[in-house]
């Protein structure tokens, strides 16, 4: 069991980002903790729906990948400190086509069934050049996305 001084550490962490499958956290406690960071990242790994759990003491990082058909569930979000808000990276930088705007909301919903609706956010998922020769979008199909962002976010959120 982890102990109660490490779950108060891990609460007060801080999402840095959120990919499909990907939750990657901060928590400063944690870099205190290298002698514990296998038996935290083995419990965590434990969470429904969690694959893997890994625990970086250097960087004070916790990364969780979660399974399903590629996007993976919201249940890790239940876990996530009240005074914290979450940035659901639910539209692809990855690809031109746009995403489905049905799809994007009920995923949206479905993630405030484990933290409130006003504590989450929407955008892209991590930036429109995450890798070295950056992907295969135009800056059209920039903007497109960045539009679907808005259009979705004023329709959730008003």
């Amino acid at each position: 069991m982890i102990r109660k001084e490490i779950q108060d550490d891990l609460m007060k962490g801080r999402v840095m980002h959120n990919l499909p499958g990907r939750l990657r956290l901060a928590a400063e406690g944690l870099k205190y903790l290298k002698d514990e960071s296998g038996e935290i990242a083995g419990e965590l790994a434990h969470i429904p729906g969690v694959r893997r759990a890994r625990v970086t003491p250097v960087t004070g990082g916790l990364l969780l990948e979660y399974d399903d058909e590629r996007s993976g569930g919201f249940e890790p979000l239940a876990k996530v400190s009240p005074n914290k808000k979450v940035v659901l990276g639910l539209i692809t930088s990855k690809k031109p086509e746009l995403e489905d705007k049905q799809t994007v909301i009920d995923r949206i919903h479905e993630a405030a069934k484990y933290i409130p609706l006003d504590r989450l956010c929407l955008s892209p998922q991590c930036g429109f050049a995450s890798c070295e020769i950056g992907n295969k979008l135009t800056e059209e199909d920039e903007w497109a996305k960045l539009a679907l962002v808005k259009e979705i976010a004023e329709e959730v959120w008003g």
